[in-house]
């Protein structure tokens, strides 16, 4: 596949070597869209070949270069300084009038977003994971010439003061973030900052990096940051993703433990209850996954799929069917037209069935039957 500068007219792409399609194509299948964030002009070379119908894929938004401080996490560092790259693929700058002249070139070339990093990094050679990089005035100048291009601006950092100086710049996210401190989930919470935990990195240095041939010294920075989850447990929802994560692996005990660390920490996290209790359903747990159905709409009272789980668990147990049928009309008036939403009238239609009252149970069977076509056609 060769590079094509994006614009409107189309560009001549070489035909892909069938494998490398057939694989593309299978990392992208269960993808709707996604962001990638500093692939070095592979990505603005793959959206336009998805742009252009020459492979399928994802809506992409790229980030193409991302911008570094000389010496930071994304310089060429560990080499010899009698050594140069000529053309290298490496964004550094370095003072406000760099900056600006580097989110310029990253727009030339393409990208719908730009990416800085505003601190250190685990898989590069700096001493520390977490040092700020880029000065108050650099990342403010930053920010300030991304929005005159139209851009929004990512953040890669995951020390404290790192993502502080990011958030006040008014970076759209901050990626990792894996050592914030409660005044940078203040700023967040305030400036409308995304969080971008980015776990998964975590666990797979961590299990594979000796394997991959990773240094030592990097692998120990990984443990830094991951220790952080333990000790910092104000970062949103880090349990909580890492649950799904080992979810997603087939570790179902281990996913259960990180919901139930995330519920400790966060006692109105209702999504940690609610999948808790999904858990609970696949190993047969009953009454564990009704409790944690019950916890769930304790925790948000406005959370339709738990009123409808709830309801389908009252069913279940065949108790209650006065609760049940409270519970399933709740979660259909807050979310009509969810993709949830069939599951109340289905439970509606039973409960009725069984209490004889016919005329109503074909009337929600109906109405759910329409409304599950209705959603299959969106």
């Amino acid at each position: 596949m060769t590079h094509a500068p994006h614009s409107s007219a189309p560009r001549p792409f070489k035909p892909l070597n069938p494998h490398f399609a057939e694989r593309v194509h299978a990392s992208f299948a269960r993808q709707g869209a996604m962001r990638l964030i500093g692939a070095e002009l592979i990505d603005v070379a793959l959206r336009n070949a998805i742009d252009a119908g020459v492979i399928s894929g994802p809506r992409m938004k790229v980030a193409t270069m991302a911008i570094s401080a000389t010496g930071g996490h994304g310089d060429l560092n560990g080499f010899s300084p009698y050594l140069r790259f000529e053309g290298s693929l490496s964004s550094t700058a370095d003072g406000i009038d760099e900056i600006r002249k580097a989110v310029r070139r990253d727009v030339k070339y393409g990208a719908d977003q730009i990416k800085v990093l505003a601190g250190a990094g685990v898989l590069s050679e700096e001493e520390s994971a977490g040092a700020p990089q880029y000065s108050q005035a650099e990342l403010d100048a930053l920010v300030q010439e991304a929005a005159m291009w139209g851009r929004k601006v990512a953040a890669h950092a995951h020390g404290a003061e790192a993502i502080r100086r990011a958030i006040k710049a008014g970076v759209a996210s901050v990626d990792h973030a894996g050592l914030i401190d409660e005044e940078g989930v203040r700023l967040a919470k305030e400036h409308g900052t995304f969080l971008v935990p980015d776990i998964w990195t975590d666990i797979y240095i961590l299990e594979h990096g000796a394997e991959q041939g990773l240094p030592e010294k990097i692998i120990n920075k990984e443990r830094e940051i991951r220790k952080s989850l333990e000790m910092r447990p104000q970062i949103p929802d880090a349990h909580y993703n890492l649950g799904l994560l080992y979810e997603e692996k087939g570790d179902l005990r281990r996913a259960a433990e990180e919901y139930r660390k995330e519920i400790e920490i966060h006692p109105g996290a209702y999504p940690a209850y609610f999948n808790l209790a999904l858990l609970c359903a696949k190993t047969g747990d009953r009454q564990g996954e009704f409790d944690n159905f019950k916890e769930a709409v304790k925790a948000n009272p406005r959370f339709a799929r738990g009123h409808l789980f709830l309801a389908k668990a009252y069913l279940d147990r065949n108790e209650n069917f006065d609760e049940a049928i409270r519970l399933a009309l709740k979660g259909l008036e807050l979310e009509p037209e969810a993709e949830s939403a069939p599951l109340g009238h289905y439970v509606l239609a039973d409960i009725y069935n069984r209490l004889g009252r016919l005329s109503e149970y074909r009337a929600e069977l109906e109405k759910g039957q329409a409304l599950e076509a209705r959603i299959k056609k969106r």
